[in-house]
């Protein structure tokens, strides 16, 4: 059984392209030096996001790409062994889409582009039309933007295409979304991050997460945004599918039933 060790990265990368391509890299070096064989970074890693989410400035959005552009490959070079994933927004002609791009050193491995678009984004960007796996050394990978993954047959669909591994990039843009307010909570055992505090009704547990030194190795520094790689995960080879199951019985609603 092989494995792969898989590491996830959030970051804020705006419309300075040097900036982004300084930054991915020193993810990459970050995520190489514990042992990752995929990263995946956030949507819009090269460009940025929307600065207005609700009506999109067409003066102020992220620069366009073409899916040859050569920071693409820059990023390749920089993979070199790994596999990346990352966003951007792609050109075709005068068309807009919110892409993603999985490569490493031999150059691009797949492409996806957002299929399921929020109202904001569609003033911006055209939808995508197809999910499609591919395959990687990693296994075969399939990649979801943001919205993508609200919708389970997005999901499906990819595994249906052979995915073993699903990437899904969101850009969440802190510099234009507020932080939801946090409800006071009681601490959690073990957790230590919470404090004592009233916990509002039906508040079971914090939402923080639990120190699994077995699964999770945390990685920061003084020049780089926090993140997590997940330890060594096994990747079985896919097995049969399963039987399916009986359909359940439904009894008939009453005729009064609303």
């Amino acid at each position: 059984m092989s494995t792969v060790r898989i590491a996830a990265a959030a970051a804020h990368f705006g419309r300075d392209l040097d900036f982004d391509l300084a930054r991915i890299g020193k993810l990459i070096h970050d995520a190489r030096a514990q042992g990752a064989g995929l990263l995946v970074l956030p949507d819009a890693a090269l460009g940025g996001y929307l600065a207005d989410l609700r009506h999109p400035d067409p003066e102020a959005l992220p620069p366009a790409l073409k899916p040859d552009d050569p920071l693409i490959f820059q990023v390749a070079r920089l993979a070199a062994e790994m596999t990346v994933c990352f966003g951007y927004c792609e050109a075709d002609g005068n068309v807009r889409y919110n892409a993603a791009v999985c490569v490493n050193g031999d150059g691009v491995l797949g492409r996806h582009r957002k299929v399921h678009l929020p109202a904001g984004e569609v003033a911006a960007y055209t939808p995508g039309a197809t999910f499609d796996a591919f395959d990687t050394p990693v296994g075969r990978v399939g990649m979801l933007i943001d919205y993508d993954k609200t919708f389970p047959e997005a999901a499906r669909s990819l595994a249906l295409d052979g995915a073993h591994i699903l990437a899904c990039l969101s850009a969440w843009p802190t510099s234009i979304t507020n932080r939801a307010p946090a409800w006071p909570r009681t601490a959690s055992p073990g957790c230590s991050t919470c404090t004592t505090r009233p916990a509002p009704p039906r508040t079971r547990s914090c939402s923080h997460r639990p120190t699994r030194p077995a699964r999770w190795a945390e990685c920061a520094s003084s020049d780089s945004p926090r993140w997590w790689v997940p330890a060594v995960t096994s990747w079985p080879a896919p097995s049969a599918r399963p039987a399916s199951r009986s359909p359940r019985s439904t009894s008939p609603r009453s005729s009064n039933a609303p």
